[in-house]
């Protein structure tokens, strides 16, 4: 697969109602991970801080393969 259809694929599912029902959910967790209120001890932080580490990463997917897009596409210019 070249890049051009990657990035094709990509676009594709991020158009999907799954990807928005995903993203919708990944926020809601998001928030509710925030509350540090019932935070027991520096592991439970520490795993609370990986977790919202793995949603930002998935809400903010489509913006870094639009950005990679973009890259990829001044590089071939």
């Amino acid at each position: 697969m070249d890049d051009e259809e990657y990035f094709e694929h990509m676009k594709e599912m991020f158009q999907c109602k799954g990807w928005g029902i995903l993203q919708e959910e990944l926020r809601d967790n998001a928030h509710s991970l925030n509350n540090l209120q019932d935070v027991t001890d520096a592991d439970d932080l520490f795993f609370k801080k990986g977790k919202l580490a793995a949603i930002g990463l998935l809400i903010n997917f489509p913006e870094s393969i639009r950005l990679a897009e973009e890259s990829q596409l001044e590089g071939t210019e």
